[in-house]
């Protein structure tokens, strides 16, 4: 029955209440911070880089030294001027039918003006032969992925694989012993025995052309005969060796390994110190967590590892995310002990608890005396690439905020390659902004110089396409450029420069900032969404207008568009909660209506006006500022006394009412709403958990979800003397704040209509029986008993 009256009492006093709710996940990968670019290390070895968005892709590099290695290895049997660039022009990025067209006399522009085809074609005849069957075999799907064939479909495919099977072998045999050709065709003959689980054929393979060798083809035989032998002990010493000589079958490598990986049980099958190495470098790629005493193993055995960069540069990466990444992001974790999510609720929803601050504090305090290590390590250590070294050193300077020691430790001179010079360029930005002490004026000097420089210098390679490295990537770059201005802003407000600080903050927004969903109309003023003085919000008005030309001016609207419309909204929002209705109807007269009629947010949701009568049709809303004038001949009425008094006194307790959650005008003063994860209490910026609107302060707060000002004016009309009638509206609307207020969500955030132990009806009944009881004389009652039949039922 409660329910039912319930029901009624809303549709009576409010109408229909919109709803606004969504669902939202944020996963550690989707925040975190790379300031340091792995890609300085190269890019054979990115399905391994920490920042990778989910950790590891599953794609393998595409032009690893392996690739490198077999084209140069192509190059020098052909000879007569053919380049390894030219190999790998045709090589790889050709198709079968391609080469049979070229073959055929059809080249196309690439064939045509390629030498690698003319001597094929003019001296090689037998290895072009040996290049259109490569060619044919690694058609996509030919032999391997036949799952969604049908039978005609998978019977020709199995008819191709034997015929292919059958050339290779009959080829094998015509090769020349000891030739060039021969290996190839003993390598093609090695992977259709691993396909076919032949293991007496592999073996005498491999024996006879690949044990011992030390070439491209050896080492992707020793790959396959690791996979030939998984449960050989010898086998992961392979798999590893295989991640360090062939990045190109990496990934693949990496998936084979143990999941009980552990270097020390395979120590003793290896043969030399470089493949004890690759098993230490191996274990600290596979492992999250702090790596390094793994990284001082792999280098202790040989300093030559091509690994060795890319595990210090994974490293760096964890402490950016580590240290840097909470200040940030202010993302709470991820994750839950054992995955159980109430143990992530209890812990990490607002308000934070004294367990999620503490574990935090000890964690930084541990984070910061590993990042001593690391760079007492990577003081010693020495990496191929000297640049290289120096970015190692300065960059890990400047995580521990010794800024001055960062930009003494850049490399002097013009570095190798734009990447580079790039990361010099964010170390010694980085560096001087946040140099305590630093002048706002300086900062944001700094920035309009820097920044834009700066974002167009991070770029990857092979960032376009829909592939997930490409997105990756992408994601990667945008989370770094974000990152950047988030700094900036972050020094600004506390230099004091909110205003600079709401611009840059902008120009960070696809860097998740706070716990929380929200619109992208919102997001873009949501930071001055909050206890902000006036001269902020005209400061961030006048610099949006500004005609100057200044530098920073220009980078403040290089952001996300802005409209100015929104922030005089925004300011007449602001100051109308504080029931400051005078600045706010300055603010909201520079709003037109129909401006509110085309932004899609106060259409949907901000149809009526909060001065609806009950009973009666609603009236149209005709804009905020149209609203805070009847306020305010409303305030001016009201402290006149008497019936009318009383009257306006009811009429400004309606319409707060109807601006504050509970209502259908509740677009007002607030820009997120949700029935279903209401929230208890205020939330601090940007903390929110749920909608990024919810109230900020005690202030905003308590008008938008406690009805604290409906009560104010609720009081008023209750005094004695006051017309009945009016006074039978301000039962009603008393008895349906307390009932909402009375069944709001606990400190445990169980809703009410699913929490056994409240008793809904006897709620109910106390909140509304006092109307019933004291008015049930007036027309006014009997209007609502007319409409709602359950009330007599009290």
């Amino acid at each position: 029955m409660a329910d039912r009256l319930f029901l009624c009492a809303i549709i009576l006093l409010c109408g229909w209440s919109p709803t606004s709710a969504c669902g939202f996940v944020n996963l550690g990968e989707d925040y975190r911070v790379a300031l340091f670019n792995p890609y300085l290390t190269g890019n054979e070895y990115a399905p391994f880089f920490y920042s990778a968005k989910r950790f590891h892709v599953g794609t393998n590099a595409r032009a690893g030294r392996d690739r490198l290695r077999n084209a140069a290895s192509w190059a020098g049997e052909l000879g007569g001027g053919v380049s390894s660039e030219e190999v790998m022009e045709l090589l790889y990025p050709t198709s079968f039918e391609q080469w049979s067209a070229a073959a055929a006399g059809n080249r196309d522009s690439l064939f045509a003006a390629n030498e690698m085809f003319a001597a094929l074609e003019q001296d090689r005849p037998e290895l072009l032969d040996y290049l259109l069957w490569a060619k044919e075999y690694e058609f996509p799907g030919m032999i391997r992925d036949t799952f969604w064939y049908d039978d005609a479909e998978r019977a020709a495919a199995k008819e191709r694989e034997e015929r292919l099977y059958a050339e290779a072998r009959e080829a094998y045999g015509r090769a020349t012993s000891g030739t060039f050709l021969r290996r190839r065709w003993a390598y093609q003959l090695l992977l259709q025995s691993y396909y076919r689980s032949d293991r007496a054929a592999f073996d005498r393979l491999f024996y006879r052309h690949f044990a011992g060798k030390e070439d491209v083809l050896a080492d992707w035989a020793r790959f396959h005969r690791a996979n030939v032998y998984p449960r050989e002990p010898r086998s992961q010493v392979l798999l590893a060796n295989a991640i360090r000589v062939t990045p190109e079958k990496a990934y693949a490598a990496f998936q084979r390994l143990d999941l009980a990986y552990d270097p020390k049980r395979y120590l003793p099958f290896a043969t030399d110190d470089e493949e004890r190495s690759d098993l230490y470098a191996v274990a600290a790629v596979r492992f999250f967590g702090k790596q390094l005493g793994n990284l001082k193993t792999a280098h202790r055995y040989d300093p030559a590892n091509p690994l060795l960069d890319l595990i210090l540069a994974r490293e760096i990466n964890k402490l950016e995310d580590w240290l840097m990444g909470y200040e940030l992001t202010k993302q709470r974790a991820s994750t839950a002990e054992g995955g159980d999510i109430s143990v992530f609720d209890q812990d990490y929803r607002p308000p934070y608890s004294e367990r999620a601050t503490s574990v935090r504090a000890e964690n930084r305090r541990l984070d910061y005396a590993y990042l001593n290590e690391v760079r007492a390590f990577a003081a010693t250590y020495q990496s191929k690439n000297p640049d290289l070294t120096s970015l190692f050193r300065a960059h890990l300077a400047l995580l521990a905020e010794d800024y001055g020691a960062a930009v003494a430790q850049l490399p002097k001179g013009k570095l190798n390659g734009a990447a580079a010079e790039t990361q010099r360029s964010i170390i010694d930005f980085l560096a001087t902004v946040q140099t305590p002490g630093a002048e706002a004026t300086d900062i944001r000097r700094v920035a309009a110089r820097q920044l834009p420089a700066l974002e167009r210098g991070i770029e990857p390679p092979n960032a376009a396409g829909g592939s997930s490295v490409a997105r990756q990537l992408r994601d990667l770059v945008q989370n770094r450029r974000s990152a950047l201005s988030r700094v900036a802003s972050q020094q600004l407000e506390t230099a004091g420069d909110t205003v600079g600080a709401y611009f840059l903050y902008n120009r960070s927004l696809p860097l998740d900032y706070g716990h929380s969903y929200a619109s992208q109309y919102y997001r873009v003023i949501d930071y001055l969404d909050r206890d902000v003085s006036y001269e902020v919000l005209d400061g961030v008005m006048a610099l949006l207008s500004e005609d100057t030309t200044s530098a920073f001016a220009g980078l403040a609207r290089s952001g996300p568009d802005v409209d100015p419309l929104a922030l005089h909204d925004l300011a007449g929002t602001v100051a109308l909660r504080r029931n400051d209705l005078d600045r706010a109807e300055v603010y909201f007269a520079a709003v037109p209506e129909r401006w509110y009629a085309s932004n899609y947010a106060f259409s949907n949701y901000l149809v009526y006006s909060p001065f609806n009568s009950p009973l009666n049709v609603l009236d149209a809303f005709r804009g905020k500022a149209d609203v805070v004038r009847r306020l305010k001949r409303l305030e001016a009425a009201a402290v006149r006394g008497g019936d009318a008094g009383a009257a306006a006194n009811y009429e400004l307790a309606e319409a707060w009412y109807n601006m504050s959650h509970y209502g259908h005008a509740w677009m007002m003063l607030n820009y997120g709403h949700s029935e279903y994860s209401d929230p208890s209490g205020p939330q601090p910026w940007p903390f929110t958990d749920g909608h990024a609107a919810i109230g900020h302060n005690e202030t905003d707060f308590s008008v938008q979800y406690r009805g604290d000002r409906v009560e104010l004016y609720l009081a008023k009309v209750a005094s004695p003397g006051a017309d009945e009638e009016t006074r039978a509206k301000a039962a009603l609307l008393t008895g349906l704040l307390s009932y909402r207020l009375a069944t709001f969500p606990s400190v445990e955030g169980v809703k009410w209509y699913s929490d056994r132990s409240i008793d809904v009806d006897s709620l109910y009944r106390a909140a509304f029986s006092g109307f019933k009881d004291n008015f049930a004389a007036t027309n006014y009652y009997k209007k609502v008993a007319g409409y709602c039949t359950h009330i007599e039922e009290l």
